[in-house]
């Protein structure tokens, strides 16, 4: 299935079955329509469950956007008999409601849900307060952890088996967090320095997993190569989305007994501040980071002029990575041990994607 929402609708496709051809669109079927009622406002959609489409998961809250008023995520059920029919029964689309019909209603934030991420056991939620909830997905999406990740609001939101991986709409932190408490493991400063931008000789910046602050935040970790980062000017305005690899990829262990520490890659999208001398203001850069005792950053490049605006991994374990920038352009990445993420393929669309 494909689930794509504007402000106030969100419409589901299912997507034919067998192997596409090449060069031609699939033909879609359009499954299910909710419109909202008037004044509220669609903040994000998802898939609550990572290997199936058959539970959507969609942020509500009201148009004024005003912090304390009712910000929900509403789940509904894919499958109904009009999604299952075949398609040249050319079923009509069934009619969801916004306030009836839903599997489950997690209604306690108190500002717009931006980010959700979802691993096997649980749904995260993270709203423009920078509070994250966590729920269990097996107990009615019971509530099990809340924290606040960022101060000033969460760009994005990843999850894995074990961790959970946040990055800062001001502070430019990269955070991870364990399961299922929500309590602080590591933080990250992605201020990149020029020089690894121009692809010039530099250290790559680094950071130790932190103690936890007292306010439950982990402090910036403090390192040499991190302190002189930290003395020139950012190159990046804001780093807006994180992608963690699946499986064996992203450190997963076979035993029930999970790491102290999160393993494996980390990709990261930022945009350029205004003032940098190796592309111009706007530019969508791309950060692979190698996680473990001493997080670092394994990679960085201008991957795009323009903002990237998605970042996919895979279908496969080893990838590849998808980025796609706000002109429509698409890149297609490798990540080779030896020389980071390569430039393999590009696709431009024919208008700008959003």
């Amino acid at each position: 299935r494909v689930a794509l929402a504007s402000q106030h609708e969100v419409h589901i496709f299912r997507l034919p079955e067998g192997d596409l051809t090449p060069g031609e669109p699939p033909q879609l079927v359009l499954t299910h329509v909710l419109k909202l009622d008037r004044g509220y406002t669609v903040s994000t959609i998802m898939f609550s469950d990572e290997d199936n489409s058959r539970h959507l998961g969609v942020a509500i809250g009201p148009e004024s956007g005003r912090p304390g008023e009712e910000y929900v995520v509403r789940v509904w059920s894919c499958e109904t008999a009009g999604s299952l029919s075949p398609p040249e029964d050319d079923p009509r689309p069934a009619e969801l409601k916004q306030k009836e019909g839903f599997v489950s209603s997690l209604d306690d934030h108190k500002a717009v849900v931006r980010r959700m991420a979802t691993n096997k056991t649980y749904l995260l939620t993270a709203d423009a307060a920078g509070e994250c909830k966590l729920w269990q997905k097996s107990r009615a999406f019971a509530k099990r952890g809340t924290a606040l990740l960022h101060a000033g609001g969460v760009s994005d939101l990843a999850v894995d088996r074990f961790f959970a991986y946040s990055v800062g709409t001001e502070d430019r932190r990269i955070c991870a967090w364990a399961l299922p408490d929500l309590s602080p493991i590591l933080a990250v400063p992605v201020d990149i320095p020029g020089e690894l931008l121009a692809g010039l000789t530099g250290s790559c910046p680094r950071a130790e997993p932190s103690q936890p602050a007292p306010s439950d935040v982990p402090a910036t970790a403090s390192t040499p190569a991190a302190s002189s980062m930290t003395r020139q000017p950012a190159q990046l305005a804001r780093v807006n989305l994180l992608r963690r690899p699946p499986s064996r990829w992203a450190g997963w262990q076979g035993s029930g007994r999970g790491p102290k520490a999160p393993r494996g890659s980390l990709f990261a999208a930022g945009v350029l501040r205004e003032g940098c001398e190796v592309a111009g203001a706007g530019a969508g850069v791309l950060m692979e980071w190698s996680l473990g005792d001493k997080p670092c950053c394994q990679s960085v490049q201008i991957a795009h002029d323009s903002p990237i605006v998605a970042l996919v991994y895979g279908p496969y374990d080893n990838g590849p990575l998808i980025s796609a920038d706000s002109k429509g352009v698409f890149r297609v990445w490798e990540s080779l041990l030896d020389r980071g993420l390569c430039f393999m393929q590009q696709i431009e669309l024919a208008c700008p994607a959003n």
